[in-house]
């Protein structure tokens, strides 16, 4: 069964790893930015947000992004889209009405059932 839900609100964040060159190998800050449309994640991904960073955390060597994520709730329904630079984690998360798939399923049955009754008139068995 397939099942489609459609979403009408967005929120996600971006990550990026701000590296300092001092004498410390894990001398590393991580930043966390959130937007909710393609407007602000095109925003935090310019070159321009990235200049200010380098501002409020002077003295970075460098900052980088290095994920991004997605999440999506509408009604009782989440979905979870993490890309980072060697992986991708998803996940999607439904509350099905079962009370719908009983009926769907006694819909079928009563279909099949007709099928082999229309079936069974037009070739009746001899014996």
């Amino acid at each position: 069964m397939i099942v489609n839900k459609h979403f009408k609100s967005l929120k996600g964040k971006i990550e990026y790893e701000v590296i300092y060159d001092c004498e410390y190998e894990d001398d590393v800050i991580f930043e966390y930015s959130g937007f909710n449309n393609l407007k602000g994640l095109l925003h935090k991904l310019s070159k321009e947000h990235i200049n200010s960073l380098y501002d409020e955390y002077d003295g970075a060597s460098e900052i980088k992004v290095v994920g991004v994520t997605f999440d999506l709730k509408e009604d009782e329904t989440n979905l979870n889209l993490s890309v980072f630079e060697d992986e991708v984690n998803a996940n999607v998360a439904t509350k099905i009405n079962n009370d719908d798939i009983d009926n769907r399923l006694l819909l079928n049955i009563k279909a099949m059932k007709n099928i082999i009754d229309n079936t069974l008139e037009q070739y009746p068995i001899k014996y």
